[in-house]
This record gives structure tokens, sequence and C-alpha cells, in this order.
């Protein structure tokens, strides 16, 4: 299956941005952080990651 997914990014700046990107694998999980590693506008990788390891700058822009 592929699961396509329109999310709401925020940059290490504290920047946000719409992205979309596709998982080749099961459903993502709701209610959890991804890091993503984005160039020239595409999603090369996405990991999740505990919300510990989000930089506080991106955590305060997160509605």
């Amino acid at each position: 299956h592929v699961y396509t997914y329109k999310q709401q990014a925020v940059d290490k700046n504290g920047q946000r941005k719409v992205i979309t990107f596709n998982a080749f694998s099961d459903k993502l999980k709701t209610n959890h952080y991804l890091k993503v590693e984005v160039k020239l506008d595409r999603v090369q990788s996405y990991k999740e990651v505990s919300q510990q390891q989000v930089p506080s700058k991106v955590l305060q822009r997160i509605d």
C-alpha cells in the first residue's frame, strides 16, 4: 500500500510549511512526531521521534 500525507511541518527555525509525502509501509501513527528530511521541496526521509527530540522552537509553533 502507498499512503499519501499532507501535513503542516515546522523547520528548526520555527517556520511553517505544508508538505506532501508518501509512506510505503504501514499507516503512520496519529499524534506522533516525525523528523523529516526535505531537499528541493521533496521529502527524502522521515522517522518517528520522541517529543524530547523535537527542538523547542518547533514545539512552540505546533498547534
